[in-house]
């Protein structure tokens, strides 16, 4: 295949990323720029292009997917917890808002404002350690 049309299949399959969720085929589209490359440099036949662009594809996208995801979507340390809770467990919070009948209420942690679960009645103002995370709830003592 010419080098032209592995660019133009690459910056296709980059294009179609911005309109698909996932960030998925970018890379197959990175893959193809670079057999664009490859094949402008090393003229291989047809069979081989397409399994070093498959290989090559896989490659990327296991490799660099996580990394890039991040990167790309732009994730703040500030208000990034794991999705375990393991990030903010043991750290420190403050109390915003406390209803003692439920034991619920609203902690500051990070800058933002976070729903809350007490074990203890406490005071607007008092600090609280983070127990866990469960989904946008925390849970302090």
């Amino acid at each position: 295949m010419d080098p032209l049309l592995w660019c133009a299949v690459g910056l296709a399959l980059i294009f179609l990323e911005f309109i698909t969720p996932g960030f998925i085929i970018a890379f197959f589209g990175i893959s193809a720029l670079g057999i664009a490359l490859m094949q402008w440099l090393f003229p291989l036949p047809l069979a081989w292009q397409l399994g070093c662009w498959a290989v090559l594809s896989l490659v990327l996208l296991f490799g660099c997917r996580k990394f890039c995801a991040r990167v790309f979507k732009g994730v703040s340390s500030v208000n990034e917890v794991d999705d375990d809770g393991k990030d903010c467990t043991g750290e420190t919070a403050h109390v915003a808002d406390f209803n003692e009948t439920e034991m619920s209420g609203k902690v500051q942690f990070r800058g933002s404002l976070w729903n809350a679960r007490f074990e203890v009645p406490r005071k607007v103002g008092d600090s609280v350690v983070i127990v866990r995370r469960e989904n946008i709830t925390l849970f302090v003592k």
